[in-house]
């Protein structure tokens, strides 16, 4: 009886913790601005498309809006929502650089005593022009985090 009785227990405690960090498009934590944790430096070649994000839900749908004008949509996979993206920047000036993509995941993540909904969005940057050796060459992936405010 003692084993049944902590097996539920313990059961039960998986089912608290999972419902405090599951996120699903009905989830009203998931929706809000959000920006960069303390300590984050952005994207590669400062771009703000990297700094600043919102998530609206639209209809039956959540989206992320990127700087204000990027718009995806967000997929539910298990207790998380994850997003991927192709964009289409064309700058060919010497120095310059286009963000290619942006790959990431919305999850909750535990500060201190409460769940925080957060972005890990990977993006992946082109610098075709670099004016010095010093500078970014290539294609160059830069992750940052978001956080809810």
């Amino acid at each position: 009886m003692k084993t049944f009785m902590l097996t539920i227990f313990f059961s039960l405690l998986s089912f608290a913790a999972h419902a405090q960090t599951a996120l699903t498009v009905n989830e009203p934590s998931l929706y809000g601005n959000f920006e960069m944790m303390k300590g984050e430096d952005g994207c590669k070649g400062g771009h703000s498309l990297c700094e600043y994000a919102k998530i609206e839900k639209v209809g039956n749908k959540a989206v992320l809006i990127l700087d204000g004008d990027e718009k995806i949509e967000l997929k539910q996979a298990k207790n998380v929502m994850v997003f991927s993206k192709d964009i289409e920047q064309d700058c060919d000036d010497p120095g310059c650089s286009n963000i290619l993509s942006v790959s990431g995941v919305v999850y909750k993540k535990k500060i201190g005593k409460t769940w925080k909904t957060t972005v890990k969005a990977t993006f992946t940057i082109d610098f075709p022009y670099p004016e010095s050796d010093e500078d970014y060459q290539g294609e160059q992936k830069s992750t940052v985090h978001l956080i809810r405010k």
